[in-house]
């Protein structure tokens, strides 16, 4: 927001307005001012240091005043600007602030997707009210998010229509007996202390004791750095690389200096970690630096270039291909580097006319040395690049490091893993983007059709800046202890992954095809019974007029607090409560689980089925989760449903590649207990896992002090929920929800649990103390993750205590 004001509106001033913790002035007048608002919610207020932060790094000022609120300091900056002659616009959505406006006064009106400015005669116009006559409207309707009483059973339309025909408060009471209404007569005289009260509480104070230093505020001073360093320290890449590219500048020539106040609150939230940031040096391209890149472009030159290649080992390797399926693309290039700001194209295509050493014949002579394991060789997102080389019959060998996984590793809580990020992250340069040479939309190109001039750059840059990167993160990875979990688990998954992917799994498309068949089959009859319980034909699709049917034409039970912008809420949950005792529900349910059914998996699967294949291939990311733990995308191939029969019907379809050949299932026995047995050590855990017991019925009997033969199915069940609780940090309110049991007794039955467990407590109480100390924890083998918001208060820090854990 701040920077769309800054953009759009371009103001010589800016300041932004806090509100303060604690009381103000009208709790004087009125101790239940504010008393129905609800606290602010945790994860808002984690964000306020952070924004007073960024306010800080970029120079805005932030004005504040105790004992009053943002409004009288926007009220009392706005009088004193209008006397030196700067115009004021007061960024606010509350319509208190209306108050204020004047000749050298406006309110700006910003949200996402649009933005009103309101001058007198635009508040004439939207609400036909001079600014003045906003206080006297909030008098009469009072203002129930600050509690402000007004006149009872007078609303705004009903104040509105007062105030146009009486003009104020003052002259209604002088010619109340003008009211038609005689109950609304009887109200306004009966609370007229109520509306005096009302109008002293709404209305601003303009004379606040504050110190106004318009020169601080002046926009061409922001600290670009300042902000540069804030934004990388976040995460924030697309702010950090606008702000790279902004500068202060002259503002345009206006007919009258400008000063923007923007508000928001404050209510002491305590300071969150906000991550390490980068020097905030200015970021660099291409252009700034000097560098030695070179084009091979004959076969003679990538003989001799392969038999140096293993002195320079190791080398950042990258290939530029026409696609980003390894099973449709060509080989265009590939590049090289093995020294700062050096980098090597291989040109193996290009335009017509250009000269190249075709691919075959490239990768024939490089063969030796990518196949040799003792060539060291680094990459970005290598997985790629090592199905491309399968492609073309070479087996890649030897890598050494993967810079995204180096980056994931380090930081597995960063969105962002990409070149174009780890560049401005790490090395504060912004790399030149594959759109710039082959477009975007309808007119983009394949890369062999991008001149050689501009392809060799953009190559040659990608394996310098990989190299690059290389030689900042692998000295992170050693301080970390890291190295060992890159060289010994995410580099060697990186070849088992290549070749999943490469291989694919086998789908019987006609079979999907058929069922897809029979959903759309018992979809159309769903439909028909759906509209003739509704007695009408309408989009079930659209939870606006789902909303109307159910609860205007059918009059269903309306659910509770759950009203949205398209109606009253229609999702599964509310359909579940209604399924009992009506068929529609029922009928909804059934239907929409079916329609998603087809849509995400029937028919969308076989869209997905490699034409030069007959596969699904999918792509398991090693960097897409917080924990270390596998994704799957294109097809996600880790929730094909199983739990129901229509999802195992899906499921079916999954088949073995040859008549000789199985599908085999495998899973891990009570892998989360085992791993709790290990890390706490408690030795009845660990012997209960050596002797196989049934770990949920030896628990049950241990807690209730009996024989396992004498533990019901209801114990075990009880312990069971216990085990799996525990370990994924639930409460004792959440264990008696669960197996619906008084809190009492679930208290109970987790104390006992810990009581005979005692170092199960002792491994959590330790796991959270080292996360408090270290802002991390790490498991047995070394994979680190950061725990936000564990020295906070509250929920907050509960749930990073369970993320710790976990």
């Amino acid at each position: 927001m701040l920077k769309r004001i800054i953009e759009d509106y371009q103001p010589d001033y800016l300041a932004v307005a806090f509100d303060l913790p604690g009381k103000v002035f009208r709790h004087d007048m009125y101790p239940e001012y504010k008393a129905t608002r609800k606290p602010m919610p945790v994860d808002l207020q984690r964000q306020i240091p952070l924004i007073r932060e960024m306010l800080q790094r970029a120079g805005t000022p932030v004005l504040s005043a105790e004992g009053s609120e943002a409004d009288d300091v926007l009220g009392t900056v706005a009088r004193r600007a209008a006397k030196d002659g700067v115009a004021c616009v007061l960024v606010t959505t509350d319509k208190d602030a209306e108050q204020l406006i004047d000749e050298t006064t406006s309110v700006l009106h910003l949200r996402k997707d649009k933005a009103t400015l309101l001058d007198p005669a635009g508040l004439k116009e939207a609400k036909g009210l001079e600014p003045w006559q906003v206080v006297e409207l909030m008098a009469l309707s009072g203002d129930s998010s600050d509690n402000i009483p007004g006149a009872p059973g007078v609303g705004p339309k009903t104040a509105t229509d007062l105030i146009g025909q009486f003009g104020s408060v003052e002259k209604l009471y002088k010619n109340l007996d003008e009211v038609k209404s005689r109950k609304l007569r009887e109200r306004l005289a009966e609370h007229r202390d109520q509306v005096e009260l009302s109008r002293r509480l709404v209305e601003i104070d303009c004379t606040v004791p504050l110190e106004l230093d318009l020169e601080a505020c002046r926009t061409d001073r922001r600290d670009v750095a300042g902000l540069g360093e804030f934004y990388r320290a976040l995460g924030f890449r697309s702010l950090m690389e606008k702000e790279s590219r902004s500068a202060p500048g002259e503002a345009p020539p206006k007919a009258r200096r400008q000063a923007t106040l923007f508000k928001t609150a404050d209510d002491g939230a305590p300071q969150t970690d906000s991550g390490e940031g980068a020097d905030a040096a200015a970021v660099v391209t291409l252009a700034d630096v000097q560098t030695d890149y070179r084009t091979v472009r004959s076969p003679a030159e990538v003989r001799g270039l392969a038999g140096e290649l293993p002195e320079h080992a190791p080398f950042a390797i990258d290939l530029e291909t026409t696609s980003l399926d390894p099973h449709e693309a060509r080989l265009v290039g590939i590049s090289l580097s093995w020294r700062e700001h050096q980098g090597i194209y291989i040109a193996c295509a290009g335009p017509e006319g250009e000269e190249v050493c075709p691919a075959e014949e490239t990768l024939e002579l490089l063969r030796p040395v990518l196949e040799d394991g003792a060539v060291g060789k680094i990459g970005q997102n290598l997985k790629y690049d090592t199905q491309v080389l399968k492609r073309y019959g070479a087996a890649l060998a030897g890598i050494v490091c993967d810079t995204m996984l180096a980056s994931y590793l380090l930081q597995p809580g960063e969105r962002g893993h990409g070149l174009d990020a780890l560049a401005l992250r790490h090395l504060n340069y912004r790399t030149i983007k594959i759109t710039e040479l082959i477009g975007e939309g309808r007119e983009q190109i394949s890369m062999d059709q991008v001149a050689m001039d501009q392809a060799a750059p953009y190559a040659c840059e990608d394996a310098d800046i990989t190299f690059r990167l290389h030689g900042k993160l692998w000295p992170l990875l050693e301080a970390q202890q890291l190295l060992p979990l890159l060289r010994d688990v995410e580099v060697p998954l990186l070849s088992v992954l290549a070749q999943m992917e490469w291989d694919g799994i086998c789908i019987d498309s006609p079979k999907l095809a058929e069922i897809s068949e029979e959903f759309q089959t018992e979809l159309d009859a769903l439909k028909a019974r759906i509209w003739q319980d509704a007695g009408t034909e309408f989009n079930v699709n659209s939870p606006k007029q789902l909303s109307e049917v159910l609860f205007d034409r059918l009059k269903l039970p309306r659910p509770r607090g759950k009203v949205r912008t398209t109606g009253y809420a229609t999702d599964s949950a509310v359909l579940g409560e209604l399924a009992p005792s009506h068929s529609i529900a029922r009928h909804l349910l059934r239907w929409r689980e079916l329609s998603k059914l087809k849509g995400t998996y029937a028919d969308a699967l076989i869209e997905l089925v490699n034409p030069h294949t007959g596969r699904l291939h999918t792509s398991f990311n090693q960097t897409g989760t917080a924990t270390g733990r596998l994704s799957s995308s294109k097809p996600n191939l880790q929730n094909i449903p199983v739990r129901t029969p229509l999802g195992r019907r899906i499921r079916s379809a999954f088949v073995p590649g040859a008549a000789d050949m199985s599908l085999v299932s495998a899973d891990y026995s009570q892998v989360e207990l085992r791993m709790l047995a290990h890390c706490s050590g408690d030795e009845t855990l660990r012997e209960a896992f050596r002797r196989n017991r049934d770990i949920h019925r030896f628990v049950a009997a241990q807690i209730a002090g009996t024989s396992e033969d004498e533990v019901t199915t209801e114990m075990r069940q009880r312990a069971k929920a216990v085990n799996f609780g525990i370990v994924y940090g639930q409460s004792a309110y959440g264990l008696a929800q669960q197996i619906d049991m008084s809190f009492e007794e679930a208290q109970a039955f987790i104390d006992g649990y810990f009581a005979r467990y005692p170092r199960v407590k002792e491994f959590i109480g330790r796991t959270i103390e080292e996360a408090r100390n270290n802002g991390y924890v790490h498991t047995l083998a070394g994979r680190r993750r950061a725990i936000t918001g564990i020295r906070s208060s509250g929920p907050v820090r509960s749930a990073a205590e369970r993320v710790a854990v976990n």
